[in-house]
């Protein structure tokens, strides 16, 4: 019944990322989205191994834009983030995505920071049990143009960080406490 039950976890976990791919605008394949656990068990077993769950798509209007997404297993410190990256910059890869059962260690967390060619993200399984977007409470979204966002900066007197400053403030305050 524990493999039922994490089958059932990690095919909704692996649906609400497929979700977030397809609406940031990566290829993903109508099947994918709309596939049931017994398609999920069919492909990829129970249980499931989690490297299993891997994915690789590219942007829809510019396929040279690929991201990964990763769904490591418990042991997962900085040894291995160093792995993932000798991977993905070996194949020109951009954005990459961790799916985490347990925290990052701090070591973990610096190797990530430290990594300029690459954004990643980290998500944990909990935060990716259902869709958010879909809640009826949670309004659309869409993108700011360029104007809008500039307006909007403006606005509230605030200016925008790049992806490394905002990895170094996040790496300050886990320094400070």
């Amino acid at each position: 019944m524990a493999s039922d039950d994490n089958t059932s976890h990690l095919f909704r976990i692996r649906q609400t990322v497929i979700q977030m791919l397809c609406d940031r605008g990566y290829l993903v394949v109508d099947h994918e989205v709309s596939m049931t656990k017994s398609e999920f068990v069919q492909k990829f077993g129970d249980p499931v191994r989690r490297e299993d769950l891997t994915i690789n798509k590219a942007l829809k209007n510019d396929l040279s834009q690929q991201i990964y997404v990763f769904f490591p297993d418990d042991k997962f410190g900085a040894n291995q983030i160093r792995q993932y990256i000798k991977k993905i910059e070996a194949e020109n890869v951009s954005r990459v995505i961790f799916v985490l059962k347990t925290c990052l260690t701090k070591m973990a967390g610096k190797v990530l920071v430290a990594s300029q060619k690459v954004h990643f993200e980290v998500f944990m399984e909990g935060e990716l049990l259902f869709n958010i977007t879909n809640h009826v409470l949670v309004p659309e979204h869409q993108l700011l143009t360029t104007e809008e966002k500039k307006t909007l900066l403006e606005r509230y007197t605030v200016k925008e960080l790049s992806s490394l400053e905002f990895k170094l403030q996040i790496q300050l305050q886990d320094i400070m406490g």
